[in-house]
């Protein structure tokens, strides 16, 4: 027994009370707590989710070189091959969107196949298709962005596959007085103001080039037909 001392000693994962007014000691077990389950590290190369793809935009672009959208999803650092061959493209973190530039490429309808880091791939069997320009049905009212960002507004008219007029920020809209052909795609034309335009057809909905006007001194520009 021991006397004259109140309080409490840890041994070997024991509790010890020793009271002096019960004139014993007392031995109470220290509570436990309940272990969490062991889970396993994150595998930062197991296979996620496979890609899918939805549409591409256009489906069809020039011969001479073009631009179009996939859409889908589960992209994960992706890759492109068109008809086979690798080609470039731009990706951001967004899942569901690819944008593609392509070179001049051969005639015809291609499968697209997107392929992740982790190799699962989609396949949109005859998704993309080449065509000559001089196809393109491109009449109508086209709009876009012009300069280095692409903000400032340009608008042009082609009727007759020429070119008969354009605006670009705030620049009047000049009409030529002859319109401006349209050949193989290409065009290249001047008018009255220091007004010159040139540009070429991306698909039939799509189109890149310059313009120099008063308020748009040599801007690149990118234009979709409304």
């Amino acid at each position: 027994m021991v006397k004259g001392f109140i309080g409490s000693a840890v041994v070997a994962g024991l509790v010890v009370s020793v009271g002096m007014s019960l004139g014993c000691d007392r031995i109470t077990r220290s509570p436990t707590q309940p272990t969490a389950p062991t889970q396993p590290p994150p595998d930062s190369n197991r296979p996620g989710s496979p890609p899918s793809v939805t549409s591409m935009s256009p489906e069809v672009g020039s011969i001479d070189g073009t631009y179009f959208k996939i859409t889908g999803a589960g992209f994960v650092v992706p890759r492109v091959t068109l008809g086979g061959v690798l080609i470039n493209q731009s990706y951001s973190p967004d899942p569901t969107t690819i944008h593609v530039t392509t070179a001049a490429h051969v005639a015809g309808t291609f499968d697209v196949v997107v392929t992740n880091r982790d190799g699962q791939s989609a396949t949109a069997p005859g998704g993309f298709t080449y065509a000559a320009p001089e196809s393109f049905e491109v009449d109508g009212a086209w709009e876009g962005g012009a300069d280095s960002n692409y903000e400032t507004l340009l608008r042009f008219t082609i009727q007759n596959n020429a070119l008969t007029s354009v605006s670009c920020g705030t620049s009047a809209t000049v009409t030529f007085s002859s319109p401006v052909p349209i050949i193989h795609g290409a065009f290249s034309g001047t008018g009255d103001d220091r007004t010159s335009i040139s540009g070429r057809l991306l698909s039939p909905n799509n189109a890149i080039g310059t313009v120099s006007m008063p308020s748009c001194f040599g801007y690149p520009w990118f234009a979709t037909r409304q």
